[in-house]
Formats: C-alpha cells, sequence, structure tokens
C-alpha cells in the first residue's frame, strides 16, 4: 500500500473533474484523510498536513484541489467557492474547516462542510 493507491481510492486527477463535481471529488479526498483509510494505505500524514508513504507525499494544497481549480483566482478564493461562508471566510482563514483540518489532523469539520455545501448544491439544482 502506497500514496499510488490512496489516490487511486480518494483522488483521481482534477484535470478529469468538472465543476459540477468539484465538491464531491474534494470531499472524496478527505474521506481518505480519516484514520482507517490513512492506516489501510500505510500513509502517514506529515507535520505540515500532507500524506506520505515515506517515498512519495501527496500534497493538500490548491493544486490539487478541485475546488480551487474552478474557484481560486489570483492566490486567493473568489466568493463564489462553496466553502467560503456567508460572512466571506474562507476554508483557510483561522477557525474554518480546511485550518482545523491542518492544525488538528480531524478531518471531521471539513467533511461536514463539504456534505452542507453538497446539499445546498443540490437544493440549488432542483
Amino acid at each position: 500500500m502506497s500514496i499510488r493507491t490512496w489516490k487511486r481510492e480518494f483522488y483521481s486527477p482534477i484535470s478529469r473533474c468538472k465543476k459540477a463535481d468539484a465538491l464531491a471529488h474534494t470531499l472524496k479526498k478527505y474521506l481518505g484523510t480519516r484514520k482507517a483509510a490513512i492506516a489501510r494505505h500505510s500513509v502517514q500524514k506529515t507535520v505540515d498536513g500532507d500524506l506520505t508513504d515515506g517515498e512519495t507525499v501527496f500534497y493538500f494544497v490548491d493544486k490539487t484541489c478541485a475546488l480551487c481549480r474552478f474557484y481560486h483566482k489570483n492566490h486567493t478564493c473568489t466568493p463564489e467557492c462553496p466553502l467560503v461562508t456567508k460572512s466571506g471566510k474562507r476554508c483557510t482563514n483561522d477557525g474554518q474547516p480546511f485550518s482545523i483540518w491542518v492544525e488538528t489532523g480531524d478531518p471531521e469539520p471539513l467533511i461536514r462542510a463539504l456534505r452542507r455545501a453538497i446539499k445546498k448544491q443540490a437544493v440549488r439544482r432542483s
């Protein structure tokens, strides 16, 4: 098991991801950061919040984020990003889901935020 097997299960290339699927793609990636998934693939979380198998590192940065692919311009999130709060806070702001994950290693607040955003998206489409 390795980063390669982890990616096979949790991360398809974002170049193939459509804007309508960006939330689901991002959710799947962060479901892969749960302890059981990490253990199953024999990868570890680095102090910077990335994943490694000792040889390869998977970086959790804007270039590997499907949402950032569509909602990240000029080195910042656009207000249209589904994870930007009504008050304008971005996922990277202190106390927001991505920052919590990086600081604590707990993906659950981010997973909940992504699931809420998916539900809102589904309501808007119906």
